[in-house]
């Protein structure tokens, strides 16, 4: 606790972070407790110091967000290992003045923001076998679910738009991991040395000719699909086309699977109506949805 106040005294002030932790928001002990089980703060670190072979120095925006994300998943990775080392271990309940196993639920991980490391740690958790709790912030365009639709039509409309486009190729449906991301910028800055190609032009370029096997059928697979519903986009009205893209990508399925299944697809369902409204009083189609949401 002490440890607690003394780390959140120096980060938090009103200049930082719009609230100074005082005397007023410090941690009080509820039952004073010295023994075998009063274990002391344990500082980890995770390296993020060096790259892996090959992979050059971020130059761009795009460049910057993957390097981000492999950063988030390691911190991830390292703070489900540290779950499982202290799950079950002795404890002393103040509360009700027993010894017992350290739960799930006793643990938390405190984030500077939600609405994309969220998500991320959420995940990891999950396929580490570990039951967690996200509390989401934020407004309805920024719920997960509607930001990735969004993005998915950002890049339907501009297939030049490198962040929704990172986005989309790493939210799960889509398969593309952080290591996938950065072997395609690596592959260019390999094959095209000097130049700061744009993200989308490296994943052209991987498509095309990367090296044989999975991952690059899967970016031509992509590319297509971005092609055939740029195509479908023209003709179909834009509540109809966006349900499909929900349906067919595995939108739908994926964030129904999630906890608050039913919110968040009704949100999904919602925005499908906000599509349909907008294109009753303008013709202006994807990019001017995009617009009005955006404004």
């Amino acid at each position: 606790m002490d440890f607690v106040n003394s780390v959140f005294s120096k980060l938090m002030t009103r200049s930082s972070s719009g609230m100074d932790y005082d005397e007023r928001a410090a941690l009080r002990e509820g039952a004073p407790y010295t023994g075998p089980l009063s274990y002391e703060p344990v500082l980890y670190l995770t390296d993020m110091n060096e790259l892996p072979d090959g992979q050059p120095e971020p130059s761009t925006e795009a460049d910057e967000i993957i390097e981000e994300l492999k950063k988030d998943k390691a911190c991830a990775l390292q703070a489900a290992r540290i779950i499982a080392e202290y799950h079950g271990r002795p404890v002393y309940d103040a509360k009700q003045g027993i010894e017992r196993p350290l739960r799930y639920r006793d643990m938390a991980i405190l984030l500077p923001e939600i609405k994309n490391l969220g998500e991320q740690y959420y995940r990891t958790l999950e396929r580490a076998g570990i039951p967690s709790f996200l509390a989401r912030d934020g407004g309805y365009f920024d719920t997960l679910e509607v930001s990735i639709c969004m993005d998915l039509l950002r890049i339907i409309d501009n297939g030049r738009r490198d962040l929704p486009l990172i986005s989309v190729m790493h939210f799960p449906v889509f398969g593309f991991s952080e290591a996938d991301l950065a072997e395609i910028r690596a592959h260019c800055s390999s094959s095209r040395p000097g130049e700061k190609l744009p993200y989308s032009d490296a994943l052209r370029l991987y498509a095309a000719e990367g090296p044989d096997g999975g991952l690059r059928a899967r970016c031509a697979d992509f590319l297509s699909k971005l092609a055939g519903w740029r195509t479908e986009a023209a003709f179909m009205p834009l509540r109809d086309f966006l349900r499909k893209l929900i349906n067919t990508t595995g939108i739908g399925d994926y964030i129904a699977a999630l906890p608050g299944g039913r919110q968040r697809s009704a949100n999904v369902e919602a925005l499908a109506e906000k599509a349909a409204k907008y294109e009753e009083e303008s013709f202006g189609g994807i990019y001017g949805f995009i617009s009005y949401v955006e404004a």
